[in-house]
C-alpha cells in the first residue's frame, strides 16, 4: 500500500480504488465521524474509516471501523494471522474472530493500537467511549504476498454484561453479535 492511497467516503458509501477495489456501504444508525493515516510501528501505513452510533448522550454504544493497512514500500515483512473461521462477505472470503474487550484496560496494555487511535480521535470530537465491549472482526488479506490487509470491525458496548468470556464463544450467542454486525454494513467488491 503506497501512502497517500485517496479512499474517499461519498454518501454511506466508502469508496477503495484499490487493496482492495471495493465499496463499503455502512449503515443507517452509524455516522461518519472521520478518518485516520498514520504509520503504525514505523513499518505499516493504515487508513481507518470511524463510524459511530452515539446514544442521546453523545456517547459511542457502537462502532464501525473500516481498515485498511499494508507495510511501507521500502519495509519487508508481510502479515501473518492465526487461521480463524471464514464467512462470505460479497461473495469474498473474510476470515473473522470475536473477542471482549475492557477499552480502558486495552489502552493502558496497547497505547499505540489502532482502537487507541480511533478512540483517541473520537474522543476529540466530544463523545465519550469507555467501558466492556464485544468486538466482531472480519479480515482478508488483499495481495498474494500478504504485505496489505483489510478489515472491517463491528464493536458494541456488552450491555449488563450479556456477553462474557465464556459465552461469547458459544454459537447463539456468537451468531447474534455475527448478525449483528454482518446487519451494520455492505461489503461489494468492484471488478
Amino acid at each position: 500500500m503506497d501512502y497517500g492511497v485517496v479512499r474517499a467516503v461519498q454518501g454511506d458509501l466508502i469508496i477503495s480504488p484499490s487493496l482492495p477495489r471495493a465499496v463499503v456501504q455502512y449503515g443507517p444508525d452509524f455516522i461518519y465521524l472521520g478518518d485516520l493515516q498514520y504509520i503504525a510501528r514505523e513499518t505499516h501505513h493504515v487508513e481507518e474509516f470511524i463510524f459511530l452510533s452515539p446514544n442521546s448522550q453523545g456517547h459511542a454504544v457502537r462502532l464501525l471501523l473500516v481498515h485498511f493497512e499494508g507495510f511501507l514500500e521500502n519495509k519487508e515483512g508481510n502479515y501473518e494471522f492465526l487461521p480463524q473461521p471464514v464467512v462470505q462477505l460479497g461473495g469474498e472470503e473474510f476470515q473473522y474472530e470475536r473477542y471482549l474487550i475492557n477499552l480502558q484496560d486495552d489502552f493502558a496494555r496497547f497505547p499505540g493500537s489502532d482502537m487507541a487511535h480511533a478512540a483517541s480521535y473520537i474522543r476529540q470530537r466530544a463523545y465519550t467511549l469507555a467501558g466492556d465491549m464485544s468486538v466482531q472482526r472480519f479480515s482478508r488479506f488483499v495481495t498474494p504476498n500478504r504485505r496489505n490487509f483489510f478489515s472491517i470491525t463491528f464493536i458494541e458496548e456488552n450491555w449488563e454484561r450479556v456477553l462474557t468470556p465464556d459465552t461469547i464463544q458459544q454459537p447463539d450467542a456468537a451468531l447474534h453479535l455475527l448478525e449483528r454486525a454482518t446487519r451494520s454494513f455492505i461489503f461489494l467488491p468492484e471488478a
